[in-house]
């Protein structure tokens, strides 16, 4: 019984590893959608378990304003369209695709608002990452159409949240964030990130975004 248990778990993992590497090499297939250069503001090292193949994880950043007022795209008819009930309460949040700008107009207005309302507070913008979301789609066509520069604006799989509802007049705010943060990054990518850590060497991440909208580390580069 216990053999048979063995053998069913160790199917199961092996079925798992099939269907992520299937995964993996049906979103590199093809042409990429886009490719971009992000700092270690954009993407922090997180730990990794003991049995890993030596590679290291980052976990990617935004920068998100979050709330309605100031995420201006997430009002009340880009929160219907994306599928929330606004009469309703505890809406679930939605998978949607998000557009996320780097290092554009997005994220100076964003340092700017904070500046200028003195809620900047003790944080540096030289630290913080510089990828905002500017907008959602349950489609990620559009917001590629809408959005065509491929070296300033990704499209990835993020997830919308909502608290409020119009039926008992309270503040609907809406909020986004990625659907997966995570990124691992393989050998021999992993031994560079880590010579330059030992050295106190900064560096940046060259990541390319396949036919999924996920993304994978195709270079590192010291600055």
């Amino acid at each position: 019984m216990r053999a048979a248990s063995l053998v069913a778990a160790a199917a199961t993992v092996l079925v798992a590893n099939a269907f992520v590497l299937f995964h993996a090499q049906t979103n590199r297939s093809g042409s990429s959608d886009s490719e971009l250069v992000l700092s270690e503001r954009e993407l922090t090292q997180i730990p990794m378990p003991n049995d890993d193949d030596s590679g290291i994880g980052l976990q990617m950043q935004w920068t998100s304003p979050f709330v309605r007022d100031e995420a201006g795209f997430l009002d009340g008819g880009k929160l219907q369209r994306l599928g929330f009930n606004l009469n309703q309460d505890a809406e679930q949040p939605r998978r949607v695709y998000a557009a996320i700008e780097y290092a554009g107009p997005a994220w100076a207005a964003f340092v700017a608002k904070r500046r200028e309302s003195d809620t900047l507070g003790q944080l540096d913008p030289n630290r913080m990452s510089q990828l905002v979301p500017i907008d959602a789609d349950l489609d990620p066509a559009p917001l590629r159409a809408k959005y065509p520069d491929r070296s300033k604006i990704l499209v990835m799989p993020a997830v919308v949240s909502i608290s409020g509802n119009t039926r008992n007049n309270a503040r609907i705010q809406g909020r986004i964030f990625p659907a997966n943060r995570d990124i691992h990054v393989p050998r021999p990518f992993a031994d560079q990130i880590r010579k330059l850590g030992r050295n106190d060497s900064h560096f940046r991440i060259r990541l390319r975004f396949g036919k999924s909208f996920e993304p994978w580390v195709v270079g590192v580069e010291p600055l």
